[in-house]
């Protein structure tokens, strides 16, 4: 996050939760990220803010309906973090085309965690072995399409099992209150 501000881009880290969100921005204090809570007053401000601004806010004011039409320059370089996958594939699928409607370089980026209660929903510990043996270090980011399908299959099958879309403060919360008994 540090270095994509020092190159000049401007950083808005998502969480779909507020539990997620807090934990980041307490990372980010501790290790000296200045940042600001994002709004969705700001999403105006998206394409023109200074470079190195770095936000932090909740997908759902990034997404929302009511934001203001984001204008600005497509020289600015915009780097979207969202530190989570939401179990449902809609509501990450909302954070994608919010970002396509930018009219600045948009870079969006999820982060998920061998740990993530989505992850732990679907036999999580059969996966976390699979890397353990493979020797893959718990710190070694990894992409591919594979990761990909995989996880929007679990939300797939995750969306058909909702009774209802409460919000909630965490993901874990989010299963317990959202999910129709299997």
């Amino acid at each position: 996050m540090r270095t994509e501000s020092d190159q000049g881009a401007v950083v808005l880290v998502l969480s779909h939760f507020p539990s997620s969100l807090s934990r980041v921005t307490t990372l980010m204090r501790e290790a000296a990220v200045q940042h600001q809570s994002f709004s969705t007053y700001d999403s105006s401000l998206l394409c023109s803010a200074p470079a190195g601004t770095v936000w932090t806010g909740l997908g759902r004011a990034f997404s929302s309906p009511t934001a203001p039409q984001m204008a600005g320059s497509g020289a600015i370089k915009l780097k979207i973090l969202v530190v989570e996958h939401h179990p449902q594939a809609s509501k990450d699928q909302a954070l994608l085309d919010t970002a396509a409607k930018l009219s600045c370089q948009v870079e969006l980026c999820f982060h998920f965690s061998l740990d993530d209660p989505m992850l732990r929903h679907f036999n999580g510990d059969a996966i976390q072995k699979l890397f353990k043996t493979l020797g893959i270090a718990e710190t070694e980011s990894l992409s591919h399409p594979l990761i990909t399908t995989a996880i929007r299959s679990a939300q797939e099958k995750i969306e058909t099992l909702v009774r209802k879309d409460l919000q909630t403060e965490s993901i874990e919360d989010w299963f317990k209150y959202n999910l129709r008994n299997e």
